[in-house]
């Protein structure tokens, strides 16, 4: 490290020349007693240097490590006065710093009046040790044009200066400030001296530093753990230890104290179905460089029960770059996952629905394309057969004589009762106005009287003088209509037995024949009964359910329930809970 000299002293003329015996002085002979350094026992700078070391590496903080060296090097040296200069945290300026030395009051009214400056790099003493970035020794204060304090100086006395850089990593961290009430010649032992003592400091300034950012860092670490719910954490990974926060005990039951002091107090507490994956993603990070982690798994509280957890850590380095901490923060989040899984259950509900409802929206597409078909069967075969012979009569008619005229009106007569009751048939098949005015067990009475080639058995609980909704009345209608019509036609069976029975819940439909019986499953899975599914379907609309049971050989019993939507008006008998026998 070089030394800057400024020597703002004017200086004499020269010496006319002197004769040759004349007696001359070198110009590098003993300096006058102005010039000459300050003399110091032997081995002082030594015992200084030993001295500043040891009290710098025993000073608790940065501010008491600086007033030990100042204090050290004024005294020993004869300085009046010794003060900091620091970058301000932007590295735009110097500000002139707490730690202080001074022999006299003067010199803390210097200190003062240094403390209210802003130093930009190049002004005033320490800038130029600043821009410099070397010691700089001013013998004279008193004509420097770059002293902007020479006014305060001068009232304390003060006649030279020295400045001196600190610092860490070929970054100045700081400059040393010494004045002194009289003016002296640079001393470059002593310049190397606190050089060697500047590095020395510089060393410490980077110590205190890391130990006050750590204070605080865990300061900080300590508010956050009693101030949020989360439960943070800080796994020191060199010794393994892991540190708990107060949130623990209210997330997950456990005091802190009660948890072993490893990593173990973590894996141990683990789910068994998420350790394995939890264990590979933390040690991922950490093996491979990486500055965090996020990992969601089930951790055991104290109650025996687990929790849903969303946890995220934060790796911290050593300077060779190796893991050596890591700080984190473990969320409950059960009640999320149960919102989750409870809205994936709604939408899978709700998929569930929308499939069953494109199901019967094309179910009621072919239903409807079903009776349109049956109803142009029975336009064309015999509405249109009795409309074409009631033509032929009425054309015979305008054929015949007079006498043979009253006959044909009465055949035309006939056709066209025919053709009026062929037309009120299918018109009550398709919606008995029965059933809207006087309710299901008239409706069922009307259409067991048009059966002619089945002789049902049918008894009924619960049914007089009783109105049921209109949709569930017109489903159990069409259930008891459909099953008496598979009777007929598939179930080669002459008799049947129908049930009817209602409770406070429930309007029950039961068909029994002792026919030839089908495998139910199979007519189900090759779609070739539309019947079976219409009244299933039907059933489940309303939120019921309808069974059938039946074997080759062996007949059918089909039984259906269809929920009430409000309880009867007129029966709390509770007979009506199971179908008449």
């Amino acid at each position: 490290m070089e030394l800057i000299l400024l020597d703002r002293m004017p200086r004499k003329r020269a010496s006319p020349r002197r004769g040759p015996g004349a007696s001359r002085r070198r110009a590098d002979s003993v300096p006058s007693r102005r010039q000459q350094p300050f003399r110091r026992p032997a081995g002082a700078e030594a015992r200084l240097l030993s001295t500043l070391i040891l009290a710098l590496s025993e000073s608790d903080d940065l501010d008491s490590a600086l007033n030990v060296a100042l204090k050290e090097v004024c005294q020993l040296e004869g300085w009046s006065l010794g003060q900091t200069w620091l970058p301000n945290r932007d590295g735009t300026f110097l500000e002139c710093g707490p730690a202080l030395f001074a022999a006299s009051p003067k010199g803390e009214v210097f200190h003062q009046a240094s403390r209210q400056l802003h130093l930009l790099p190049g002004v005033d003493l320490p800038g130029r040790v600043w821009s410099a970035r070397e010691p700089v020794w001013l013998e004279r204060i008193e004509g420097d044009v770059n002293y902007p304090r020479a006014t305060e100086a001068n009232a304390a006395g003060f006649k030279a200066a020295m400045g001196i850089p600190v610092l860490a990593k070929s970054e100045v961290v700081l400059v040393l400030e010494f004045l002194l009430t009289k003016s002296g010649v640079a001393d470059r032992r002593l310049v190397k001296t606190l050089s060697t003592v500047a590095a020395q400091l510089g060393s410490v300034i980077r110590r205190k530093r890391a130990e006050e950012a750590l204070r605080e860092s865990e300061e900080r670490f300590r508010l956050a753990a009693h101030a949020t719910k989360d439960v943070i954490w800080d796994w020191d990974i060199k010794t393994d230890l892991l540190y708990w926060g107060q949130g623990i005990k209210e997330t997950l039951g456990y005091e802190p104290a009660e948890l072993e002091p490893g990593i173990e107090s973590w894996d141990h507490r683990l789910h068994s179905e998420d350790k394995e994956a939890a264990l590979a993603s933390l040690y991922s990070v950490v093996n491979s460089g990486g500055r965090s982690w996020s990992c969601e798994y089930r951790f055991r509280r104290a109650d025996g029960t687990y929790a849903h957890v969303l946890d995220r850590g934060y790796l911290i380095h050593d300077e060779a770059g190796k893991p050596v901490r890591m700080i984190g923060a473990m969320l409950d989040i059960t009640g999320r996952k149960a919102v989750e899984q409870e809205r994936a259950r709604l939408f899978a509900e709700v998929e569930v629905q929308r499939d069953l409802s494109r199901r019967l929206s094309h179910r009621l597409v072919e239903v409807q394309e079903e009776e349109r078909r049956r109803i142009a069967r029975e336009l064309h075969d015999e509405i249109g057969q009795q409309l074409t012979a009631l033509q032929l009569v009425l054309e015979n008619a305008e054929r015949q004589p007079a006498t043979g005229l009253r006959r044909s009106l009465q055949e035309a007569k006939i056709q066209a009762g025919q053709l009026l009751a062929i037309i009120r048939d299918l018109s009550l098949e398709l919606r008995p106005m029965l059933l809207d005015d006087l309710g299901l067990l008239p409706t069922l009475l009307w259409h067991l009287d048009r059966l002619k080639r089945l002789q049902v058995d049918f008894r009924h609980n619960g049914l007089e003088n009783q109105r049921f909704p209109a949709e569930v009345e017109t489903a159990a209608y069409r259930i008891v209509q459909e099953a008496l019509t598979n009777v007929l036609r598939h179930a080669n069976a002459n008799e049947v037995s129908l049930r009817v029975w209602a409770n406070h819940e429930t309007l029950g439909v039961q068909v029994r024949d002792a026919g030839v019986g089908f495998d139910v499953n199979q007519a189900l899975r090759a779609g070739v009964s539309s019947g079976l599914s219409g009244m299933r379907e039907r059933a489940e609309l309303l939120g019921g359910h309808l069974t059938i049971e039946s074997a080759p050989g062996r007949g059918t019993t089909l039984t259906a329930e269809l929920p009430l939507a409000r309880p009867l008006e007129n029966s709390t008998d509770e007979r009506h809970h199971h179908p008449p026998r």
